[in-house]
């Protein structure tokens, strides 16, 4: 076979990277993460807990997943206190664009971890920006709920329902990891010039 009649198959067959954080089987119709299968997971973990099952395989070190919650709750409520200038930042920006462009504004804040940091601030920037194309005023964090459900409540201006909460956080923690899809790769390719986790998950 010649290289002009090979079929294009993209990254199909090259291996770019391996990782214990999860596990797609196209075969099966199975996705794993951190170990158990999706469906196990997906109603009966929090997506606080899913994130730290799988911060703590990629960093080899134990991450509490209540603490985690707390941390992620304080960070919406700091990525809250700076939406004056992230609106600035995306002053006549359709919603997607700005979201982007708020994303890589972000930056650490405090002794904030810059993961905790961006995981606190992507449901307030989408939150807020929805809310401003529509007229509508923001709402501030409540760092007492989980992360599906205050997401809902700033989104809406009133608190969701339980199945509601539900069908979030199970979405968010399906999502969570899918192995090297294409963000992934274009995260790792950014992070692997040097540039800092927020200009890497912009990218991505």
């Amino acid at each position: 076979m010649t290289i002009q009649s090979m079929p294009v198959v993209g990254l199909e067959g090259v291996v770019a990277a391996e990782t214990l954080l999860s596990h797609v089987d196209g075969e099966k119709g199975e996705l794993v993460i951190a170990g158990a299968r999706v469906a196990d997971l997906a109603f009966a973990e929090s997506f606080e807990a899913v994130t730290a099952r799988l911060w703590s395989l990629a960093s080899g070190s134990q991450i509490d997943a209540s603490s985690l919650a707390r941390d992620v709750g304080r960070a919406r409520l700091d990525a809250h206190a700076r939406m004056p200038a992230i609106f600035a930042v995306t002053d006549g920006m359709p919603i997607v664009d700005g979201f982007r462009a708020a994303v890589a504004a972000v930056r650490q804040h405090g002794s904030t971890r810059p993961d905790v940091a961006l995981l606190g601030a992507m449901p307030v920037i989408a939150a807020g920006l929805v809310r401003r194309a529509e007229g509508l005023g923001l709402v501030r964090p409540d760092p007492e709920l989980g992360h599906a459900a205050d997401f809902l409540r700033m989104l809406r201006g009133e608190a969701a329902t339980d199945s509601e909460t539900a069908a979030l956080n199970a979405y968010l923690i399906t999502v969570s990891d899918h192995g090297m899809n294409a963000s992934t790769f274009a995260g790792r390719v950014v992070a692997s010039t040097g540039a800092d986790l927020f200009m890497a998950v912009t990218a991505a």
